[in-house]
């Protein structure tokens, strides 16, 4: 399918805007070159001379939620070839640049991330794994949901390993119910909630996670950048938001107070944290809290980048 537009000042800007949120990484003609073939065009100059050709596609807030998801998730995975970066970097610039529209709600970009999981393999698309349930237990959370890994026993006297806003853990086949409607995954607040900031050498915040994985780097006048989970940050001073006791997934006044915090900060998308997740559902045995994930992902690094993270 090939974009047209009105005029150029929508690729020009996005092209501009996608380049600052990748730091500067890859030069502006790369990027420019990359969004023209992601639009359907040979390169940067033929969108130049025929991006006009015919009527404007739709934008982003023209289409359906479901046209408006699987037109995201493709868009993101041609980006992430183009420029060689994972689709977790593709869909936050894809979308923060207004290249095709109004960036959607965190629930969107949540299901167009999982549609590109299953695109790449990296989820599974069946058996009980990555299975919503509702959960009963005493770590369920407000909102008493929880996914089923691979590790799933049907029988009635087989442990069930799970993953709920907090925790990865144990529970009987009694505490879990399996809806005769299924219900989306989800994504755990865990993997999406800033639980302090670490303040760098040159003045720069880099949020971080309960797990004290690094999140975002806040740089006065501009937008917040992802980093890179497995990254080591040499900071000088550490601050926290809340303790375990005050846990925004204890209660759904405190989910809303840390959604806040993070408009507060300019941050409308996904860490890149919660590639973590799949890996998580598809693992067997013990589920891995996202700290220990973490140290196995930064030991194979040594040996190699791991094929989740560059999808």
């Amino acid at each position: 399918m090939r974009f047209h537009f009105p005029n150029l000042d929508r690729p020009k800007k996005a092209a501009k805007r996608v380049a600052r949120l990748l730091g500067d990484r890859l030069p502006l003609s790369k990027v420019q070159n990359g969004l023209a073939t992601v639009l359907g065009y040979r390169d940067w100059h033929e969108l130049e001379f025929a991006h006009s050709a015919q009527p404007p596609v739709p934008l982003d807030q023209d289409l359906s939620r479901g046209d408006f998801r699987s037109r995201s998730a493709d868009l993101t995975l041609k980006l992430a070839r183009a420029l060689d970066i994972t689709a977790g970097e593709a869909l936050y610039v894809l979308l923060a640049s207004r290249l095709t529209g109004d960036a959607g709600t965190i629930e969107d970009q949540f299901a167009i991330r999982l549609q590109c999981w299953k695109a790449t393999g990296d989820w599974p698309v069946s058996g009980m794994a990555g299975t919503t349930v509702r959960f009963r237990g005493s770590f369920a959370g407000p909102r008493r949901l929880a996914m089923l890994t691979a590790d799933f026993g049907r029988g009635r006297d087989s442990p069930v390993q799970i993953i709920t806003d907090n925790r990865c853990g144990i529970c009987t086949r009694e505490e879990i119910s399996i809806p005769r409607d299924p219900l989306p995954p989800f994504l755990p607040h865990r993997l999406y909630f800033v639980y302090g900031a670490w303040t760098e050498p040159d003045g720069s915040k880099v949020l971080f996670s309960r797990d004290y994985a690094p999140l975002w780097r806040l740089r006065d006048g501009q937008r917040p950048q992802q980093v890179p989970s497995t990254d080591w940050i040499k900071h000088q001073d550490e601050t926290w938001f809340w303790e375990d006791a005050t846990a925004p997934w204890e209660d759904r006044h405190r989910q809303a107070e840390e959604e806040a915090r993070l408009k507060s900060f300019g941050i409308t998308g996904l860490p890149l944290l919660i590639d973590l997740l799949p890996l998580m559902v598809t693992s067997v045995g013990n589920v891995r809290m996202p700290a220990g994930v973490l140290r196995d992902l930064q030991l194979r690094e040594k040996s190699g980048p791991p094929r989740l993270m560059m999808a």
